[in-house]
């Protein structure tokens, strides 16, 4: 039987444009800026023609090369982002100028300058620690660590001192994790009022969603499967495995929310999760991860009291499901919507839809079994219904 191919990075679309060599966000040529300047925001500019991502470069960084080529330099180079890639070779579709060569590897994707249309442009997202730490191979301490980060990071958040009512700081102030608790009992009040119980056992997919695993839980606090999807990246989980780039992500995930409850967690803004989650890891970190979705995911489950188990993706896409302590599984894929044909969105998300195996457990050994008293309730409502 031949060995299993070595997992990759998945690439997902998010935009239709491309940047200037003058947003300082190129990966090869004359203009590349290849590595964070540690301490400060910016990046080093080190021209880079001979580096393997950049082997046949032109000077504004851009690669005669498949989009397939593309992705396999990215995947094996650990500063490379992403990448545009020209859809037309007719200039006359790039109304604001065209690279020389069709594909742009790329370092992050902050602009402040006019962009240029016409391209399908991809973000990397590098979930192998995932694929190792499901076949218990180079990362086994990953879902420990990402149950320990999460632990962290809501002991400092559940007692920041927040307005009670969205948007004024006039308000009383309470403790984050008291107005949490308000709005779930809200939502639950709502749900139970407005849905049959029935209902509220029934899976829940949850376009556009992000990280708001909290809504979905609000309002369906019996299903046994959430799936969640949204334009920005799971995350580069592989940085909950090391302290320094863990510390920062837990800055960026604080942020995040914070700015989610400043709205009573009836949204967030979809600029300031792109600055704190996606743009600023890159341009200010010197372990370059982009961090995404899953620490507010993480964060936000362990808030409502759910331990997670185990981690898992499917193999050659990036749908990654977590599996909780009380049975549910939660899953999260990023998704770029709207950039293609309606018939290839429909697509991707009846792929997405189809039933997928639970993950595996990791070995007793590693984690505690529930405590007697979890298990009993769990017992007792299965044979209530």
């Amino acid at each position: 039987m031949p060995a299993a191919a070595p997992p990759v990075p998945t690439y997902t679309q998010f935009t239709t444009v491309c940047w200037s060599v003058r947003a300082h966000n190129r990966r090869c040529g004359a203009f590349a800026h290849p590595y964070p300047i540690p301490g400060k925001r910016g990046r080093v500019h080190q021209p880079d023609f001979t580096s393997d991502i950049c082997v046949g470069a032109a000077h504004d960084g851009s690669i005669d090369v498949s989009a397939e080529e593309m992705e396999r330099r990215c995947s094996a180079d650990v500063q490379c982002a992403g990448y545009c890639y020209a859809l037309s070779s007719n200039l006359s579709a790039f109304p604001r100028g065209r690279a020389q060569h069709a594909a742009v590897p790329l370092v992050g994707f902050w602009n402040h300058l006019p962009a240029m249309p016409g391209y399908a442009t991809r973000f990397k997202e590098d979930l192998r620690a995932i694929d190792e730490a499901g076949r218990g191979g180079g990362s086994p301490a990953l879902v420990p660590a990402m149950r320990e980060w999460a632990d962290h990071t809501w002991r400092k958040l559940r007692g920041f001192n927040v307005s009670l009512r969205a948007g004024n700081r006039s308000a009383p102030a309470v403790p984050f994790e008291e107005k949490l608790r308000r709005v779930m009992a809200d939502m639950r009040s709502f749900g139970e009022a407005a849905l049959p119980s029935r209902v509220r056992k029934l899976p829940v997919f949850y376009l556009f969603a992000g990280a708001d695993v909290i809504t979905a839980r609000g309002f369906f606090p019996h299903a046994p499967r959430v799936l969640l999807t949204s334009g920005l990246p799971f995350g580069d989980v592989g940085c909950f495995l090391h302290a320094p780039c863990a510390t920062s992500m837990r800055r960026a995930a604080l942020a995040a929310l914070d700015n989610w409850q400043w709205h009573g967690f009836a949204w967030s803004e979809e600029k300031h999760l792109d600055r704190v989650l996606v743009t600023e890891p890159r341009l200010l970190n010197e372990h370059n991860a982009t961090f995404g979705v899953a620490p507010l995911i993480l964060t936000c489950l362990h808030a409502l009291g759910a331990t997670l188990e185990a981690i898992d993706r499917r193999p050659g896409t990036n749908l990654v499901t977590l599996a909780l302590s009380d049975g549910t599984r939660v899953s999260y894929q990023a998704l770029g919507l709207g950039w293609r044909p309606l018939d290839e969105d429909l697509a991707d998300l009846d792929r997405m839809l189809e039933p997928s195996p639970p993950p595996v457990r990791a070995p007793a050994s590693l984690y505690a079994p529930p405590p007697p008293a979890a298990a009993e309730a769990a017992t007792a409502e299965a044979r209530e219904h």
